[in-house]
């Protein structure tokens, strides 16, 4: 008998779950000391890698359709919000439950050794007993809770399915704007480029003049300055190009490690288009917008848990049925047994309970419809606001050639007096500085165009991924 209860032991140890060293020696699992780091117990295998998609090879210039695509497959935003969506989905389905009956089917095999004193002697007897059984139970009237149940679940759910929907919105746009500032850090990239060369030529003028005895020493280094503080921009600007690139891939779900090139924008930047009204835009917004029609669907959820909170104050009728048979040792048994039973729960008081959750559910409801009239002041905002930045944006381009233009030939004309004589060092100077500013602003212009566009697209909700089209 010791040997067997001893074996039933190391049984059950052995079977259990998670039985290690922290049965013996927790702190071996905690830090060594208050300065100390913890590091966990080694695995076998310490070595990790960052998982790596799929990609197109790094000679293929992605356009911004294939950007979008590949970063709807691969970002973690767009899975979070999809799995909450088939959370909510499985919810709603468990949410369908209580309109069926519940059925079970229970089994018992009992096998025991009774004692008994029988004429001052102890006998003992064996009994052997089994009882396979079906359980039934189901609610025959409960005043609409589970149908305020399943509802509040449904609307729970169409907030989940059009959140998702504007979080693949949010992507687009991300990565959209992360797009073009990338693009605008190369055109800033090669603005500077150019403008180390117009620095150059001042130089080589101011050393020309030197050498032929016009100009002074003061000439040379007025130009060289400059050139160096184009060089040092320049140095600075490939920094802030690396910054723009890792952020873009790292937005589109992908290492930021990767090889990867990109379109570039149109040489030149069409601005022609016949853009919507604010009013047309708000007007599709309220329709389209996927967090409008998730507010709204919190609100309808909202509306449901009120009617939850009423059927509380209601009686539920249940009924629960068993049948079964119990077979006795020698092949007996009792030719089946069933036993009905029918309640019924009169809710009397609850401690106010029940008074003040219908309270709270319609305080919820009010919260819901508040946020949901936010919304709608936010969108129209951020419509009106997305427009006058397209309208703004158009301009500044307009402004932006015109001035790059206007220092161009400002810069040329200053060259040549001062090659012919009649100009100073400073003259040149300040018309190459025009002159890089002008670069700079005409980039950051064409940026902005290409960024206020997106904006605009995401402010009404549209689903496209060609702003030009959705917005005329």
């Amino acid at each position: 008998m010791r040997y067997r209860f001893a074996a039933l032991l190391l049984l059950l140890i052995s079977s259990s779950c998670s039985v290690n060293q922290a049965l013996w020696d927790p702190n071996a699992f905690a830090p060594r000391t208050p300065y100390s780091y913890y590091f966990p117990p080694k695995t076998g295998s310490e070595t990790k890698e960052i998982t790596r998609p799929e990609l197109p090879p790094s000679d293929h210039p992605l356009s911004l359709g294939e950007i979008i695509d590949i970063t709807l497959r691969n970002t973690p935003a767009t899975t979070l919000s999809w799995a909450a969506a088939k959370k909510a989905a499985a919810a709603y389905g468990s949410s369908q439950a209580p309109f069926f009956p519940d059925i079970e089917g229970v089994g018992t095999y009992t096998r025991a050794k009774i004692p008994a004193l029988v004429n001052d002697t102890v006998a003992t007897s064996l009994s052997t007993t089994a009882t396979p059984q079906l359980q039934l139970a189901y609610t025959l009237l409960d005043f609409g809770q589970r149908r305020a149940t399943s509802e509040a679940a449904r609307y729970s759910l169409y907030f989940a399915d059009w959140s998702h929907n504007r979080v693949l919105q949010a992507v687009v746009k991300t990565v959209s704007n992360d797009y073009y500032f990338y693009l605008f850090q190369r055109h800033l990239m090669s603005s500077i480029e150019a403008d180390i060369e117009t620095a150059q030529t001042t130089l080589n003028a101011a050393l020309a003049e030197k050498m032929s005895g016009v100009k002074d020493i003061s000439d040379v280094l007025q130009a060289k300055t400059l050139l160096l503080q184009t060089q040092l921009n320049s140095a600075a600007q490939k920094k802030l190009l690396q910054i723009a690139f890792s952020t873009l891939l790292k937005d589109m779900g992908i290492p930021s490690d990767a090889s990867l090139s990109f379109e570039e924008l149109p040489e030149h930047t069409e601005t022609d288009i016949l853009l919507k009204s604010v009013d047309e835009l708000i007007a599709d917004a309220l329709i389209l917008r996927p967090d409008l029609r998730a507010q709204e669907a919190l609100v309808q959820e909202k509306e449901s848990r009120i009617s939850l909170a009423y059927t509380q104050f209601f009686p539920a009728l249940t009924t629960q049925l068993n049948y079964g048979r119990t077979y006795f040792q020698g092949g007996l048994h009792d030719k089946n047994d069933w036993t009905a039973l029918f309640s019924l729960s009169i809710p009397l008081f609850s401690g106010f309970s029940t008074v003040n959750a219908v309270k709270e559910a319609k305080a919820a409801k009010e919260s819901a419809l508040a946020a949901l009239r936010q919304n709608e002041l936010s969108i129209t905002a951020e419509i009106t606001i997305s427009h006058t930045d397209v309208v703004q944006s158009k301009e500044t381009i307009a402004f932006a050639r015109e001035f790059l233009d206007s220092a161009n030939d400002q810069y040329e004309v200053s060259l040549r007096k001062y090659r012919a004589g009649l100009g100073t060092i400073i003259d040149v100077v300040s018309a190459q500085s025009s002159l890089s500013d002008a670069r700079s602003r005409l980039a950051a212009a064409e940026q902005g165009w290409y960024t206020a566009l997106a904006n605009l697209v995401y402010a009404a909700g549209y689903y496209t991924f060609k702003p030009e089209e959705a917005l005329q």
